[in-house]
């Protein structure tokens, strides 16, 4: 087993066990900073029409986000828990035709003869190492149609060290943020280098048409008032941490 099938491994290990407890502890948190993240994104959504892709779906919240829009979406993730809680999460979302499927995902868009007018990739092109990174984005384009737009959401690395409101900010939270990490160790990962994923990006035929960064800034207050008030100031005044989000179009 080299080190990508062994990594590979680990990570379904890792969601097997983390699945139930996912939105909790991972995606409910960062709700509020992740709406100030993809806002941006959603006028490239809103008008279309036809098929999406969630590509490595987890739990179904690019899904949740944009797959209203469309008339079919499918899943495709390798981690048969977390497809279970994604067809929980999906049923919040009305007169959209599901494929639910467990595989890899990189196999998936390797094989599939399916085209699609939308692809969204959350936190899983940085598993990668650059040639299954390469070869994933050709194949995004070659399954998008001519003018679809692919949205892709990664850690990114740091271009600076957390500003301290942020870490004042989201200090109370950690801990339990920490209950995830406790259930199953994660694999190691790297963020990806964003010049040159532009580069990988560009050379597969997809063209930047938006993008944005923002740093975790976790809900102290269940994604009340205060969190809806207080984290978009602070994101506001900095926007350039190590949460990225892009939207590329195919011409």
């Amino acid at each position: 087993m080299n080190f990508l099938q062994e990594h590979a491994l680990l990570d379904k290990q890792h969601h097997a066990k983390v699945a139930p407890h996912y939105d909790e502890l991972v995606n409910i948190p960062r709700k509020t900073i992740n709406d100030c993240l993809f806002k941006g994104a959603e006028k490239y959504v809103r008008n279309a029409r036809g098929v999406m892709l969630d590509l490595g779906a987890g739990t179904g919240q690019m899904t949740v986000r944009f797959g209203g829009n469309f008339s079919e979406v499918f899943l495709v993730d390798h981690s048969k828990e977390m497809l279970e809680q994604a067809k929980k999460n999906i049923a919040v979302v009305g007169n959209v035709n599901f494929k639910l499927i467990e595989t890899d995902a990189v196999g998936f868009i390797e094989n599939t003869e399916e085209v699609f007018d939308f692809v969204a990739c959350s936190g899983f092109l940085h598993h990668l190492d650059e040639a299954d990174l390469t070869k994933t984005t050709h194949h995004i384009c070659r399954v998008l149609k001519d003018g679809g737009y692919a949205v892709i959401a990664e850690p990114i690395k740091a271009e600076r060290t957390e500003p301290a409101l942020i870490r004042w900010w989201n200090k109370p939270v950690i801990p339990h943020l920490m209950q995830y990490l406790s259930l199953a160790p994660a694999p190691e990962e790297t963020p990806l280098d964003l010049p040159s994923f532009f580069e990988i990006m560009t050379k597969a035929g997809l063209t930047l048409k938006y993008q944005r960064k923002s740093w975790e800034i976790y809900s102290r207050f269940n994604n009340g008032w205060q969190d809806r008030f207080f984290i978009p100031v602070i994101d506001r005044i900095w926007n350039d941490g190590v949460v990225w989000v892009g939207v590329f179009k195919k011409a």
